[in-house]
């Protein structure tokens, strides 16, 4: 019986071991047979489709926009794409056959019915291209309506050559309408508008309006002058004598419904714009929606958005938002995830769609980038930033052909810039106006032609006439030529640096320096492209070199840099997330990348999780007293001296923030104390300060104390750059700064940002009103002085307006103009020239 069981057992035993065999040997199979391929979709084609079309794989993009339609006959973007590719590759017929099964999905689609006009005009069908030229300018295509008053489709007899008039435009563009009519004029302030003569365009455009008055195009025009020119009421003015003239001025009234926006008048600007988008402008639409979320009415689903959910709309729209106010931040990483958030939710939001590009494009991913504006136009291909953006795209990648077509459609719908972004490409390429008397004059060239030094002189030309992408190739042809061209190759590496390309400028500056190691200038520009690329270590040396060669802005930098940066910045974060050591390191990091904002906030997270993180607290106080703030950063670096006493650099910082806020007694101590710990600048900071500068400060501050304080406000500076709003203001408290350092603190109270918008009166707007008005908002906050200004560029520079007024009297005081490459390089000149425009009140 014992045996029996051993038996049975053993048998059993032997069952459950071949079982799990070959079960292993199943699964082991089972695994190695390979996984079916996922089926891929309609959608999957064509966004596979489109990356081929954007990198110039058109056969391969055609061959998978086919594989999407036999997926699904009815894919709209992949039957507009190949009409549009047919169309350029002359193949009509075949475009008109995919455009026709597009108009059949979407016959009112604003994009599809101007494609369709271009492709039945290049067919030689007039009847039918304009038939959908009108449908489109009807829906809203600004380009569409342009194309009907081609020569083509115009119903008017031919002009007799007329003689050149004193206002006609060396442009190369003719005015074909009878002179001293209003379509003369209209035509002729066009003209200038292309030209950027923005100021003789509006004087054409009143003319135009003088002669009739029912003018609508011109009326509309002046009014968009005026509001480019920081006048909106006015603007909004002639918009609704246009609308009189032409209530369905679809474009008219999305000028309205911006201007009410930039005056913060919110109920009439949703109105302006929800007519706009009845009338077809795609971008009203979602301005409408927006304005109205942000005052919490409620809001119906735009005709063109695809059916979702409006909880994954709002959703999507509320990414979009964040990822801008991180944009106005300078977090930019941070905002890219945000735009490709809102776009997960809805791949139709076109405005998110062309900021998740332009922020691949700011990285150097063109490609991607145009895919992304690509993808905007086909949804809203009225949207002008989007066909800009694009053109850029395509500059940076000396697409120039491509560049010009998108400059030209952004013209089209309004952008300035870009008319003369195409005028400047088409120059370049052969093909367009000659410069305009707008641009300088070029100098003579009296090198023997086709030398090295020949191509400098050329390259130097094209600089001055902005031509930046030709400039760079004649330099480099200088160089190619004679690789010891010290001059060419300095300003190759300039151009390199321009466009971001600080590690190829490094090397062209190394080189120019060997051959020319006296000239401060060139050390100077390696100093800042070391810095750009984030060597520290590097830029001080090259930035103590110019300052030994006499460059006195590069001293500041070396010592900016010297104390506030003495390590190399990390670029990689290796701490656990989470903790206060990572925060800090990842300040650093921003630090390094000139993303101050960004690092702050890094530095504050790091106290926060621990209270006595000496670094993170001075780094803190760093940022707090470079941005002016040197009340707070005084709080920050004592807290730091409590846990690190012995820290020179410490004590150090906390010496200037002291001496900064005006505080001498306890700025000596702090020097002292740095002197102690072996800081030498210290000791000479410690010396400069007397005992009788003390006393005399602090006697000055009981003397004055009882006097009442004249108030100094500056208002936040008009924004014609175009720059952010964080940029902006950044500018503006420089000014402030100044103010406060040149200004005696007994006699003048300079006031902050907060108190002044706490005292405006409810609904008024710094930013959209001169002379009086800027006299009269001073009255109103109390201030005896206003200063006020404006952010605009000229060439390449920065260009920044300072006035003073008395409001007493309502005198326009005193001027003051500075430029500057960057904002960075604006602090010494705006510090420079308030000193001037303020001995004024002192």
């Amino acid at each position: 019986m014992y045996h029996q069981k051993v038996k049975f057992f053993i048998c059993l035993a032997l069952f459950f071991l071949f079982s799990s065999i070959l079960y292993a040997q199943t699964e082991e199979t089972q695994q190695t047979k390979p996984k079916p391929k996922p089926t891929m979709t309609a959608e999957d084609y064509y966004i596979l489709a489109e990356d081929q079309y954007t990198g110039g794989f058109k056969e391969n993009a055609i061959e998978n926009y086919k594989k999407a339609l036999n997926k699904n006959p009815k894919h709209l973007g992949s039957l507009k794409r190949l009409a549009e590719i047919y169309n350029l590759q002359g193949k009509y017929s075949d475009a008109v056959l995919y455009i026709e099964k597009a108009l059949k999905i979407k016959p009112n689609y604003p994009g599809l019915n101007d494609t369709a006009g271009v492709i039945y005009r290049n067919l030689g069908n007039e009847e039918k291209a304009k038939m959908y030229f009108q449908k489109a300018c009807d829906l809203g295509v600004k380009a569409s309506c342009d194309d009907l008053k081609t020569k083509s489709f115009s119903n008017q007899q031919e002009q007799p050559a007329q003689p050149v008039q004193n206002t006609q435009p060396q442009s190369g563009t003719v005015n074909p309408y009878t002179p001293g009519s209003a379509d003369y004029y209209y035509k002729q302030g066009k003209i200038y508008q292309g030209q950027g003569k923005y100021t003789d365009a509006l004087n054409m455009f009143l003319k135009a309006i003088s002669v009739n008055p029912s003018h609508a195009a011109a009326l509309e025009e002046a009014g968009y002058e005026y509001a480019m020119a920081g006048k909106p009421q006015t603007g909004i003015d002639y918009y609704k004598k246009a609308i009189q003239v032409n209530p369905s001025a679809a474009n008219a009234w999305d000028r309205m419904g911006l201007a009410y926006k930039s005056m913060n008048n919110i109920p009439e600007a949703i109105k302006a714009f929800e007519q706009a988008c009845k009338l077809g402008i795609q971008a009203s639409c979602t301005d409408a929606s927006q304005l109205k979320g942000s005052t919490g009415i409620a809001t119906t689903q735009p005709v063109a958005q695809p059916q979702q959910t409006a909880t994954g709309l709002s959703q999507a729209e509320t990414y979009y938002q964040e990822g801008k106010k991180l944009q106005s931040a300078a977090k930019y990483e941070e905002a890219l995830n945000m735009f490709l958030k809102a776009i997960s939710i809805n791949p139709n939001h076109y405005q998110a769609l062309t900021d998740a590009g332009f922020e691949l494009a700011m990285k150097g991913k063109y490609n991607d980038a145009i895919s992304y504006y690509s993808k905007a136009l086909q949804i809203a291909p009225t949207y002008s930033t989007a066909w800009d953006r694009m053109g850029l795209a395509y500059k940076s990648m000396n697409n120039i052909p491509e560049a010009i077509k998108a400059f030209e459609q952004a013209c089209k719908l309004g952008i300035q810039v870009s008319c003369t972004d195409a005028n400047q490409l088409k120059g370049s390429a052969g093909t367009a106006t000659p410069q305009s008397a707008a641009q300088p004059a070029a100098t003579a060239n009296n090198a023997v032609p086709n030398t090295s030094e020949w191509y400098y002189q050329e390259g130097k030309k094209l600089q001055s006439a902005a031509k930046y992408e030709e400039a760079l190739n004649m330099f480099l042809k200088a160089v190619e030529l004679n690789p010891k061209n010290a001059a060419a190759l300095e300003e190759a590496g300039f151009e390199f640096a321009m466009k971001g390309d600080n590690k190829t400028a490094i090397s062209y500056y190394n080189l120019a320096l060997k051959l020319n190691p006296k000239s401060g200038n060139l050390w100077d520009r390696l100093g800042l492209a070391q810095k750009a690329a984030g060597n520290t270590a590097e830029a001080i040396k090259a930035f103590d070199e110019a300052c030994k060669l006499g460059i006195q802005a590069s001293c500041t930098d070396a010592q900016t840099l010297k104390t506030g940066k003495q390590t190399a910045t990390p670029t990689v974060n290796t701490f656990t997330p989470g903790t206060a050591d990572y925060f800090y390191q990842q300040g650093k990091i921003y630090q390094g990348q000139a993303k101050y904002a960004d690092a702050l906030d890094q530095f504050l997270k790091a106290v926060e999780k621990d209270p006595k993180h000496a670094k993170a607290l001075e780094e803190a106080g760093f940022e707090y007293a470079m941005s002016g703030n040197h009340k707070k950063a005084i709080e920050f670096y004592v807290q730091a001296t409590k846990i690190v006493p012995s820290n020179g650099n410490l004590w150090d910082r906390l010496g200037l923030a002291y001496k900064a806020s005006g505080d001498l007694e306890n700025a000596k101590k702090a020097f002292e104390q740095a002197c102690k710990l072996g800081i030498q600048v210290s000791c000479t900071d410690a010396q400069a300060i007397t005992p009788t500068a003390i006393k005399g400060q602090q006697a000055a501050v009981v003397k004055e104390e009882p006097k009442e304080k004249k108030k100094v406000a500056v208002l936040e500076f008009l924004n014609f750059a175009k720059i952010t709003t964080y940029e902006a203001q950044a500018i503006t408290d420089m000014v402030r700064m100044a103010a406060r350092e040149v200004l005696s603190r007994t006699q003048f109270m300079v006031m902050t940002r907060e108190s002044i918008l706490q005292l405006l009166p409810p609904g008024k707007n710094l930013e959209s009103c001169e002379g009086e008005c800027e006299v009269e908002t001073g009255k109103n906050i109390g201030a005896d002085y206003i200063v006020s200004g404006e952010i605009g560029r000229f060439g390449r520079n920065l260009q920044i307006k300072m006035k003073l007024f008395d409001t007493k009297t309502s005198d326009l005081l005193g001027v003051k103009i500075v430029s500057a490459p960057t904002i960075d390089k604006l602090e010494k000149p705006i510090n420079d020239e308030a000193e001037r425009l303020f001995e004024k009140i002192k």
